[in-house]
């Protein structure tokens, strides 16, 4: 539901080139290259966990037609939705349990909070709530360190080849109770 089009359209200008994958436009992008045997047979041992699409190097995120109420889309990620037991009430996407679903985005600055306001609004035609909190750097440090949100937005800088900054990107680190995922 996240509509690139639409807000690198609306709120940046067109500034912004979507990225398909990792080291897109470097001879270690996967995209467009299927898994090597080698890679495969890795991979054999979690079957399921990589979706057949990313296996073949075919893996696209979603684009939308830029209206920012593409329904397409939105019908697709119903569908996913639903398969996945959720099920609509009214205007609102609930559990198994009938418990709406429902989520705090954190941000720490207005441009952080623009961009989740506009996440906010698609997300809310499919019935979802997402809430937007904008903290101060000192509690979103905080929040940030205790896991202590639902989402937030974040963005890694990387080389287009990989480097000692990766290390903490990949090494698998243990889950706790509070961990979530950061987008």
């Amino acid at each position: 539901m996240f509509d690139f089009e639409w807000i690198n359209a609306k709120l940046y200008g067109g500034l912004y080139h979507r990225s398909i994958g990792f080291f897109d436009d470097s001879e270690l992008s996967s995209v467009g290259r299927p898994a090597s045997a080698a890679e495969r047979a890795l991979l054999n041992a979690f079957p399921g966990a990589v979706s057949e699409t990313a296996i073949e190097g075919d893996e696209r995120p979603p684009v939308s037609d830029g209206s920012g109420r593409d329904r397409e889309i939105a019908r697709r990620a119903l569908q996913q939705l639903f398969h996945a037991g959720f099920a609509l009430e009214g205007s609102a996407l609930t559990d198994a349990t009938g418990r709406p679903l429902a989520f705090e985005i954190l941000v720490k600055n207005r441009e952080e909070e623009r961009l989740a306001l506009a996440y906010g609004r698609s997300l809310a035609r499919i019935g979802i709530s997402a809430r937007i909190r904008l903290v101060d750097e000192a509690q979103y440090q905080r929040r940030r360190g205790k896991f202590d949100f639902d989402m937030m937005i974040g963005s890694w800088i990387a080389t287009p080849s990989p480097g000692a900054e990766q290390r903490g990107r990949w090494v698998r680190a243990r889950p706790t109770s509070k961990a979530r995922i950061t987008w």
